[in-house]
């Protein structure tokens, strides 16, 4: 379970929740209100009287993750459940014993195991503090959003983008490998460039929840389109040396058959050595129909890069007055700025007489 995140003053929660065992505590001992959260079981503890007791009643037993001889065995959650009223009931959790044998210490703050809050009202805290007040229980929060540190983006159930580092075998020649490596222009934004920046921000810190969020389908969308596009690029480019491989094997079969032919010409040749009576040697070159199947598997497969650019810069504005005209673009603003203090004295007589107007006819009405 990972590290429970400290904060202070404690994190708000969405809704309010009914827990099944807190502890409560009262009386002027105690003086820091935390809130309050109800529960089926509650230890209530109040200084002034002095009283430890279990409202409306103490829990039946507890739940463990070691399978005992006097235990329950639940084969479903894999937790065995051991009945006894006067113990734990958070036996298992580590650093809680002495909480619940003293429930009224005030010496130290009360902290909660790894990955777990204590949880009081609308309110979920790492660390209780000394003289805490109010009935809180233990329980884990996940919050909707935050941002994912990069160095535990690879530790995800299912990462956006990743490149398998797998073993490089020497080969004499190499295909490129896609991954992480490559450089783009300050503008230029592809798939891959768009889930690497802005991915990581949108998952859970352990990976447990999420994964059929909307945010999630759509990165797993654009990962999909960046790894078709790899795929589909190293297709075509597997084709293409095969086919260059297969031109040179046909080169060389023919070498060797005229070479064969010239050996044997005073017997016939090949054919009238062994006596085949189809002889003919033919090989279908198909190469350039397989280029061209490799360039229309990139061609489908690929996906344009994204470009920022601002109004301005945008190809609209530069088919209007073309590229590097900017005495155009001034002229076109000081035409405009002419236009409106032609027109607007002309406007403005216009709109008073049919303000008049409407007030005239208000008033007739």
């Amino acid at each position: 379970m990972s590290k429970t995140t400290r904060r202070p003053e404690g994190w708000v929660i969405d809704q309010r929740i009914i827990g099944t065992i807190c502890i409560s505590r009262e009386g002027k001992k105690f003086t820091d209100l935390v809130g309050y959260t109800p529960c089926i079981n509650t230890l209530t503890v109040n200084s002034d009287v002095k009283s430890k007791t279990w409202q409306p009643e103490p829990p039946a037993g507890y739940w463990s993750r070691t399978r005992g001889n006097h235990c329950e065995w639940v084969k479903i959650i894999e937790l065995c459940w051991y009945k006894n009223s006067r113990a734990n009931p958070f036996h298992v959790l580590e650093g809680l014993k002495e909480y619940w044998d003293d429930p009224a210490r005030t010496n130290k703050g009360w902290e909660a195991p790894d990955g777990i809050y204590w949880i009081c009202g609308k309110k979920a805290y790492s660390e209780l503090p000394k003289k805490w007040k109010g009935s809180c229980t233990l329980g884990i929060i996940r919050p909707f959003f935050f941002t994912l540190p990069r160095t535990e983006s690879k530790l995800l159930g299912a990462p956006l983008f990743e490149i398998l580092n797998r073993q490089k075998r020497e080969l004499k020649r190499e295909l490129p490998m896609a991954g992480g490596n490559q450089k783009w222009k300050e503008e230029e934004w592809p798939a891959e460039r768009i889930i690497k920046y802005y991915g990581p921000s949108t998952w859970a810190n352990d990976g447990s929840w999420g994964y059929w969020t909307p945010i999630y389908l759509l990165n797993r969308l654009i990962r999909l389109q960046a790894v078709v596009e790899v795929v589909s690029n190293h297709t075509s480019e597997a084709l293409e040396l095969l086919v260059k491989q297969h031109s040179q094997m046909r080169a060389f079969v023919y070498q060797n058959r005229l070479a064969l032919d010239y050996l044997l010409a005073e017997e016939g040749g090949v054919c009238d050595k062994y006596n085949e009576s189809e002889c003919c040697m033919e090989i279908d070159d198909y190469g350039e129909t397989i280029k061209g199947l490799a360039a229309e598997i990139k061609k489908v497969a690929h996906v344009p890069v994204q470009k920022w650019n601002s109004i301005l810069q945008a190809s609209w504005w530069d088919q209007i007055f073309g590229q590097g005209a900017w005495w155009k673009k001034l002229v076109f603003f000081i035409s405009c700025s002419i236009a409106r203090i032609i027109f607007l004295p002309c406007l403005i007589p216009c709109f008073i007489r049919l303000i008049r107007s409407v007030v005239q006819g208000m008033q007739i009405a």
